[in-house]
């Protein structure tokens, strides 16, 4: 879903709605942004008019893109290291669509573990033995991903994105 860089935000929010979208992209001459549901949350919180709020002043840039050709596993730790959860798919130097987390975790639904239940596991932590288990989880989704064939590059890279959040 694209918009001009004139829209409003309740441009946004009635192409959203049409195109049963959680966001849109915008072309300006400085290149392109993306507007979501959250942004749209903020909008209404902070009591803006969203019929004369141009959608350029909550634009998120820079965006944090993924090459159509990208492995899963990377477009996964790509959202766990800038806390992300869409990803701009490009094909060349052209936008093709957006990748959203729910998409994406549904291509790994078949684990029992995945990454973002881990972080989350992490970060409702408060007492040691609930690290503890995240490890546990952590070691099993390696295992697991390494079975299935996952390169060792990016299991080392999902593992220091975990221990990261871990510490």
């Amino acid at each position: 879903c694209w918009l001009a860089e004139s829209a409003t935000v309740m441009d946004a929010a009635r192409l959203m709605q049409r195109a049963h979208s959680r966001a849109v992209l915008v072309r300006e001459s400085s290149g392109v942004g993306i507007f979501t549901q959250s942004d749209l949350r903020n909008v209404v919180v902070a009591g803006l008019d969203a019929n004369h709020e141009a959608i350029c002043s909550h634009l998120k840039r820079p965006l944090i893109c993924v090459n159509v050709d990208d492995d899963l596993h990377h477009a996964m730790l790509l959202m766990m290291r800038h806390s992300v959860q869409r990803l701009v798919v490009l094909e060349g130097d052209e936008v093709c669509g957006v990748l959203e987390q729910v998409e994406l975790m549904s291509a790994f639904f078949n684990n029992s573990h995945n990454p973002r239940g881990i972080t989350a596991q992490i970060g409702r932590a408060n007492h040691p033995n609930m690290l503890l288990a995240a490890v546990k989880s952590t070691q099993q989704l390696i295992r697991t991903l390494h079975g299935n064939g996952m390169k060792i590059t990016l299991l080392a890279e999902l593992e220091r994105e975990i221990r990261q959040r871990l510490l």
